[in-house]
């Protein structure tokens, strides 16, 4: 039996982090919209982001939207509303000798452009991060005003704030389809019976992205890999094991505090791996992975060893061929756009990525865009993934 139609003048698929962005930056501009989630906000990959704050990408674009990112990130509750949870603890890189040549010129570079960031002496190191065995890096990299955020208080935080603009917000509602009549969007057909009609349809559905598209006839070369973070227990204070975001470009992890009394590693580990499907993802994380983790960080930071291992959890990155996103117009659908492949850049762009992609389903395109068309050649990036 048919059910209800909604009417909206765009709807999006994907009720976490991008899709209650884009929501609220359409919204903002007086757009009527709707989100459309299947179960509840940040129920994929974004509840289980790590969300580490920083300035530092190679490419002049991500710079640029990681630097208008930071902005609404750190002043939430004035240009958004509602608590994001940023800790503001800093974020240190080690950095290996055979990268020190390309990392100096474009710090150098991010700090005439006013970014708040700069390269450091070992030496000079020591006193931020007094517990670390810093012998075998050629330099650090510090950025004193970044760190992490609460990702479900954020992705709550935008969409809270669109409703207020107007948007609406449907939870357990999962899109079925896409409606596609003569190269034409006409709306979203939900399960269970129902239709959301809109003349533009913006996919932002994470790892479920690729089989939305493919339901319209559109390939999406996106494909979801399985990624861990582990959790150890600092019962006497988690800031004075890893005061800061730390990333360790020898070894290849990353930890950082998660509140006052854990700290959370990440980084690939041997079960890093392309996954069948992100319904299929085992979220529990081995013992035997999070010692993977411990025994790759301990080098450096050797409190680490004399902490106890907590339950870790697994997430789903959706990961595009070149480690870059997809943001684009889907060629040959008129009014049909999509925000995919973020391969574990998801928090750091989101903010301000959203608002250029809800800038384009209004039919204005920023160059920032360029570079995340889905018609690109797919090569390798040298981008940071922690």
């Amino acid at each position: 039996m048919q059910g209800p139609t909604d009417r909206h003048d765009v709807a999006i698929v994907g009720g976490g982090l991008y899709g209650a962005a884009i929501l609220f930056h359409l919204a903002k501009a007086g757009t009527d919209a709707v989100l459309l989630e299947r179960t509840h906000l940040a129920d994929g990959p974004t509840g289980r982001s790590s969300a580490n704050v920083r300035l530092l990408y190679t490419t002049p674009e991500l710079r640029e939207i990681a630097a208008q990112s930071f902005e609404i990130t750190t002043n939430f509750r004035q240009l958004v509303g509602g608590d994001n949870g940023f800790k503001r603890v800093g974020v240190l890189y080690g950095i290996a000798p055979d990268e020190a040549a390309a990392f100096e010129p474009l710090v150098e570079r991010l700090a005439q452009e006013g970014r708040p960031i700069e390269t450091r002496t070992v030496e000079e190191t020591r006193t931020l991060v007094p517990g670390f065995d810093l012998d075998g890096f050629a330099l650090t990299v510090w950025e004193p005003t970044s760190g992490y955020a609460d990702p479900v208080g954020t992705t709550v935080g935008f969409a809270d704030a669109a409703r207020l603009l107007g948007a609406s917000v449907r939870v357990a509602c999962r899109a079925e389809a896409i409606e596609v009549d003569r190269g034409h969007v006409r709306g979203v057909r939900l399960a269970g019976g129902g239709r959301v009609e809109a003349a533009r349809v913006v996919v932002a559905a994470g790892p479920w992205s690729r089989a939305m598209l493919e339901g319209v006839g559109r390939s999406l070369p996106t494909f979801p890999e399985r990624h861990a973070i582990s959790l150890l227990s600092a019962p006497e204070g988690s800031r004075g094991v890893v005061p800061c975001v730390w990333s360790d470009r020898i070894r290849r992890y990353y930890a950082r505090p998660e509140g006052d009394s854990l700290v959370l590693l990440g980084g690939t580990t041997s079960q890093t791996r392309q996954v069948s499907s992100a319904d299929e993802l085992e979220p529990a994380v081995s013992l035997e992975e999070s010692a993977e983790h411990v025994t790759r960080a301990t080098p450096c930071i050797r409190a680490l060893g004399d902490l106890g291992i907590r339950p870790g959890y697994a997430s789903v990155y959706d990961m595009s061929p070149d480690g870059f996103p997809i943001a684009d117009a889907v060629p040959g659908i008129k009014g049909l756009f999509v925000m995919a492949g973020t391969s574990g850049h998801g928090y750091k762009l989101a903010p301000a990525m959203a608002r250029l992609v809800a800038d384009l389903v209004r039919g204005r395109r920023s160059s920032l865009l360029n570079p995340f068309r889905i018609a690109r050649p797919f090569g390798p990036t040298g981008e940071l993934a922690a």
